[in-house]
């Protein structure tokens, strides 16, 4: 089997064994004070004027993977945008798939991750449901040494990684059907998050790996190759998407309902151009090593691009479509009906109440 499986991992990497309580969904109390009651739009909220969600008392725990990037920056847009409704958000940064998940079962409120992330959990039985969509293309980029000049050169080389079970390694299995090769065909390497894996591509300690588009623009005449271009070539995939456990969405919806429209007024606020300067200032202030000039040529790209289609949401067959291509990749072993795994009602009422504001 080419993923690994959620219970094992956890173990075997973290050493956390996942217990009936967890399996459960119980967060000890850290995720959502009492008091933060579910809304339902009105004839006024679906008129063009949004009025903002009123978050106070609601505490997130938001877990993202990897480490911060200019590629994080819709993400981050969010989040603040949660913290000015009045949530208190706490951001934590998990080195690997399976660290991220389980500081999700330690307290975690949402956890940010391709949909191989939710689904490999929820097949191994652990309560997991996509309610929110803040990436709906991948900004990735597979990208080799100068010395590799396209797919058909990738047998006998190494690519590096940060985990099979999430994005990266769907990513690596995708490639690899392209070029008509077998994953034992290549070395397939954990390394780490995208600067780690940067660093090992430029030291020569990869032949290969998976990197965002800002990666690409920083790498640009220096003689790399990008073989293969996610959002070019399979731009109906989905990349990050936020998951929560069901039992936490249900409970606390007006929660769920502001994480899809601050993600739908990021995507405008994002693809307006005159707030470039804006996104840039707000990148740097979660990475700080970020270069204004590399990450504003990034931006533009993105735009050019549409990697944020206003209005994007989870729908039923874009979640089904890329559950077909993993299966068929090796990446999932079950495909399971989708409404079992995903809640769409957040995002249908979060573009009611926002109306004209999400276009």
């Amino acid at each position: 089997m080419v993923r690994t499986s959620w219970k094992k991992s956890l173990r075997g990497k973290v050493g956390v064994i996942v217990g009936a309580g967890l399996l459960a969904g119980s967060f000890g109390g850290t995720a959502v004070a009492a008091g933060v009651k579910a809304s339902k739009p009105s004839a006024k909220t679906q008129s063009a004027t949004f009025s903002p969600p009123h978050l106070g008392g609601l505490n997130m725990s938001v877990i993202m993977d990897g480490t911060a990037s200019a590629s994080n920056e819709i993400e981050m847009h969010a989040i603040n945008l949660l913290s000015k409704w009045g949530a208190k958000v706490s951001v934590h940064w998990a080195p690997s798939t399976s660290i991220e998940y389980a500081d999700m079962l330690h307290g975690g409120t949402i956890m940010e991750g391709g949909l191989s992330v939710g689904l490999a959990a929820y097949n191994d039985g652990i309560p997991m449901e996509a309610i929110a969509l803040p990436q709906p293309r991948q900004d990735f980029v597979l990208i080799a040494r100068p010395n590799i000049t396209s797919l058909s050169d990738l047998k006998g080389h190494s690519i590096g990684i940060l985990d099979m079970v999430g994005e990266n390694g769907v990513d690596t299995l995708i490639a690899l059907k392209a070029a008509a090769l077998k994953p034992s065909q290549v070395s397939i390497v954990d390394v780490g998050g995208q600067s780690t894996r940067l660093a090992a591509l430029v030291s020569g300690r990869i032949d290969v790996t998976m990197l965002s588009h800002s990666a690409e623009i920083a790498l640009q005449g220096q003689g790399y190759h990008v073989l293969y271009d996610y959002m070019k070539q399979d731009p109906n995939l989905y990349d990050g998407i936020w998951w929560a456990n069901p039992s936490w969405a249900k409970s606390h919806e007006q929660a769920a309902v502001a994480l899809n429209e601050a993600d739908l007024l990021s995507f405008v606020w994002f693809n307006n151009k005159s707030n470039t300067a804006a996104a840039v200032k707000e990148t740097a202030s979660f990475d700080s090593g970020i270069s204004a000039s590399q990450t504003t040529q990034l931006y533009n790209e993105l735009r050019t691009l549409d990697a944020y289609p206003n209005g994007s949401l989870l729908t039923p067959s874009g979640l089904k479509q890329q559950e077909i291509q993993y299966a068929q990749v090796g990446a999932i072993t079950a495909t399971p009906v989708v409404s079992n795994w995903s809640a769409l009602s957040y995002g249908k009422k979060a573009l009611a109440a926002l109306g004209a504001a999400a276009r």
